[in-house]
C-alpha cells in the first residue's frame, strides 16, 4: 500500500482461502511494525518556480558560476546584458539546465517566459525524462505552457535549445 510519502509492505499468509464478495467489505486486521513502514523518497514539491532576479541586467554576458540549490547541472548560462533573466548559449553553443529531482507524480504543467536572443531562431527542448516538447522562440518575451502527463515522484526537468547554431534565448520565468 501507499500512502502520502510512504511505502507500507508486509506479506501475510492466511490459514485458509477466503472469499471477497462483490460488493461486501470484508476487514483484514494485520499488525504493522517499523520495518513494514518506509518513507519515499520524492524529489522537491512543486510548486517549482524561478523569475531569476538574482540576475540584474548587466552590462556583460559574463558566465553564470551557480543557479542555486534547485539545479542539478547548466551549461552556457549568461548574466543578460539585455532583458532580465539569464541568456542561454552563444552563437555555437547551447545553453541548457537541469533541475533537482521534482515530484512530478501526477500531470503537470511548466510554464516559461523567454524570447529569443537577437535574431536567431530558437527552439527549445522542454525534457522530462524520454518526454519532451519544443518551444519555437520569438522576439517578443512571452509564456508559454507545456502540459505533461505524470512523470515519477523524483524526476528532473531539463531545458535546452534545439539547434546548435543561433541557439540563443533570455529565460525570464520558469
Amino acid at each position: 500500500a501507499s500512502t502520502e510519502g510512504y511505502a507500507i509492505s508486509k506479506e501475510i499468509t492466511l490459514p485458509s482461502d477466503i472469499e471477497l464478495l462483490a460488493g461486501k467489505v470484508t476487514t483484514l486486521n494485520v499488525s504493522l511494525v517499523a520495518e513494514n513502514v518506509v518513507k519515499e523518497e520524492t524529489g522537491l514539491a512543486l510548486p517549482f518556480e524561478d523569475d531569476f532576479a538574482r540576475f540584474p541586467i548587466a552590462n556583460n554576458e559574463n558566465a553564470v558560476s551557480t543557479l542555486g540549490d534547485n539545479y542539478s547541472a547548466f551549461e552556457n548560462i549568461y548574466n543578460s546584458k539585455s532583458v532580465e533573466g539569464v541568456k542561454f548559449g552563444t552563437g555555437s553553443k547551447k545553453g541548457s539546465i537541469t533541475t533537482v529531482p521534482l515530484n512530478l507524480d501526477q500531470p503537470f504543467t511548466v510554464v516559461v517566459k523567454a524570447m529569443a536572443y537577437g535574431s536567431d531562431k530558437t527552439k527549445v527542448k522542454v525534457a522530462v525524462g524520454d518526454v519532451s516538447q519544443e518551444i519555437a522562440l520569438t522576439s517578443e518575451n512571452k509564456y508559454y505552457s507545456l502540459e505533461f502527463d505524470a512523470a515519477t515522484k523524483k524526476s528532473s526537468l531539463t531545458l535546452e535549445a534545439v539547434n546548435t547554431d543561433d541557439c540563443r534565448f533570455h529565460l525570464d520565468d520558469l
